[in-house]
């Protein structure tokens, strides 16, 4: 009787690990992941205001982004899918967008409960023509997901992209870039203006190379 019941539980683990290796359809991956998705404002100088998007990457409240959308900022906040706003209190890591460096932030906030954050995947094993989806929030319309193809890891001034054909605009920038199993695989970052659907998220490997060598503690002041 024991033997049997190790059995059954160990056929259930088994069940548990492959269902969260399964292949999802776009909606599912969009219905897991949307509460993952952050609005991120910036303020400069001047009222000046900056918008763009963001995830979670870890529960205490670490956000990941573009660095380019809190380049001018000299207050950020960062808005939950529940509608709650918390400030940025500090920033873990940082690159600038200089040739050379990789545009993406870790930013910090307090939050009064852990935080559902998106497992970080590996963009290396994505295949052409697989699908991938977006979230973020183009032209100020929140939460707007969006689906299209892999179509090739770039490497453009000495930082790796991935190139994808799902639409991204203004606003769609520091959101996460999803494979099909709800996992991250790169930072959505830029369109290239001279054809359609050229769009470009920087490679997630450089989020997970920040978080190896500098850890998850501020090392930066807003």
């Amino acid at each position: 009787m024991k033997l049997l019941v190790a059995l059954l539980s160990a056929a259930s683990l088994l069940v548990i690990q492959s269902c969260g290796t399964k292949k999802m359809e776009v909606e599912d991956v969009v219905a897991l992941t949307d509460t993952s998705v952050v609005v991120i404002h910036g303020y400069g100088a001047s009222n000046q205001s900056m918008l763009g998007a963001g995830f979670i990457i870890e529960s205490s409240g670490l956000i990941a982004t573009n660095y380019h959308v809190i380049k001018e900022a000299e207050r950020i906040d960062v808005t939950l899918s529940n509608g709650q706003t918390y400030p940025v209190n500090g920033i873990v890591d940082l690159n600038y967008s200089d040739p050379g460096y990789p545009d993406f932030a870790i930013l910090k906030i307090d939050a009064p409960t852990d935080l559902p954050a998106l497992p970080l995947g590996d963009d290396k094993k994505l295949r052409p023509g697989e699908s991938v989806v977006t979230i973020g929030n183009p032209i100020a319309y929140t939460h707007t997901p969006s689906d299209g193809i892999f179509a090739q890891l770039r490497r453009m001034d000495s930082i790796n992209y991935v190139q994808i054909t799902a639409p991204i605009s203004p606003g769609n920038s520091g959101g996460p870039l999803l494979n099909r199993y709800g996992e991250v695989v790169g930072i959505n970052t830029f369109h290239d203006r001279r054809g359609p659907n050229l769009n470009f998220a920087l490679s997630v490997q450089y989020l997970k190379d920040a978080l190896t060598n500098h850890g998850y503690t501020v090392r930066f002041t807003v």
